[in-house]
């Protein structure tokens, strides 16, 4: 149920994702009245924190809901599984649906002309 609200920000998480990448933690205000419309709104708020080691999590999530409908929801979307699986990534939900994302293998983007040439060997 969580990966359906998730999945309504993933593309802006995606961007962020990007943003992350190159050096600055990132911050995303969920909208909580999209929690409350799907019934999944609590007094005390939803929370977990979750790091991701090239796509895959550093601990199970099976116990967290709310953890394994957003990985659920970034998986299911081919550009962010693709960058989940490059980079190590950690992702933190507070009470107050607040989304905090940081990336700990910082890389600068690759310009466009440098990754379209094949690499001489």
């Amino acid at each position: 149920m969580y990966a359906n609200v998730f999945a309504r920000y993933v593309p802006v998480i995606k961007i962020l994702m990007k943003k992350c990448r190159q050096g600055e933690t990132q911050q995303l205000n969920l909208n909580i009245s999209d929690f409350e419309k799907a019934g999944l709104a609590r007094k005390s708020g939803v929370k977990f924190d979750l790091k991701l080691l090239k796509g895959k999590p550093e601990k199970v999530v099976v116990s967290a809901p709310a953890a394994a409908g957003f990985l659920e929801a970034l998986m299911a979307d081919e550009t962010t599984a693709q960058m989940l699986k490059a980079e190590d990534f950690q992702f933190a939900l507070s009470n107050k649906y607040s989304l905090t994302i940081s990336c700990s293998s910082k890389t600068a983007p690759v310009p466009e002309a440098e990754a379209s040439q094949p690499v001489a060997q």
